[in-house]
């Protein structure tokens, strides 16, 4: 029986670490039982901007970007004090983990230890508008995780067949037809900076279509997004 789920988990002891990628990690017992709640990692799929602005004491800073096998994709050490860094990330589909770390543990600002000067880590698009902040005041380490592409779920086998979305690529009109569900079922679909342009509701069953216009809309990538009670599949379509 599971005794203890670190992650994912999102329980405040473990949330520092979650949610992760890869590499669930359970603790065993012979008796009990234990349930987790988690997170999924966000949903970027647009090239965002690593920003990290060291504080007086830099050298005590790293950042990594790892994939979901955990090689390090980028790595910046050895930094200057007060200074910015940028990185790029334009990065396939697949899940991936940024960490920012402090070997001692103050984070890049800290009431406690004005002395530190005090920095920054952020994500922006391409725009420089802000898309993540997070807490200078984190201690040890930031971990974040996420995905660019469909999203990432352990799927059982022949999910991908419940749904069919057609044509792909399309012209304008999109055909999303429920087959083998049954009851509400919520479509919603994105475009690539994730913002929701459609959304339509309807009963599923052997014959439920629902019909979207994208006619009005750039040519590009776009995500459809088929919310049921008891899966949530996510498919890209080609808007020509």
């Amino acid at each position: 029986m599971a005794y203890d789920v670190i992650s994912p988990n999102d329980f405040g002891y473990f949330s520092r670490i979650n949610p992760i990628c890869y590499g669930p990690s359970i603790i065993l017992r012979d008796y009990g039982s234990f349930s987790t709640r988690y997170n999924m990692p966000d949903l970027i799929n647009i090239p965002v901007v690593a920003e990290l602005k060291t504080n007086k004491m830099a050298y005590r800073h790293s950042m990594e970007v790892r994939d979901i096998a955990g090689n390090i994709l980028v790595r910046r050490d050895s930094l200057a004090d007060n200074t910015i860094y940028k990185v790029t990330l334009d990065l396939p589909f697949g899940c991936y983990t940024i960490e920012v770390t402090d070997i001692e543990d103050m984070g890049l600002s800290y009431w406690a230890y004005p002395e530190q000067g005090t920095g920054f880590f952020r994500l922006l698009d391409l725009d420089e508008n802000v898309l993540k902040n997070f807490n200078s005041d984190f201690g040890r380490a930031i971990f974040y995780t996420y995905n660019v592409g469909e999203g990432f779920y352990i799927q059982d086998p022949g999910y991908d067949e419940l749904v069919s979305i057609y044509p792909n690529p399309t012209d304008g009109v999109v055909y999303v037809d429920i087959k083998d569900l049954l009851g509400k079922v919520r479509v919603n679909i994105y475009d690539m900076q994730g913002r929701l342009i459609k959304q339509a509701e309807g009963e599923a069953g052997n014959s439920g279509t629902l019909v979207f216009d994208l006619s009005t809309y750039p040519s590009g990538l776009y995500l459809v997004e088929v919310v049921h009670s008891h899966v949530t599949l996510k498919k890209k379509i080609i808007k020509n």
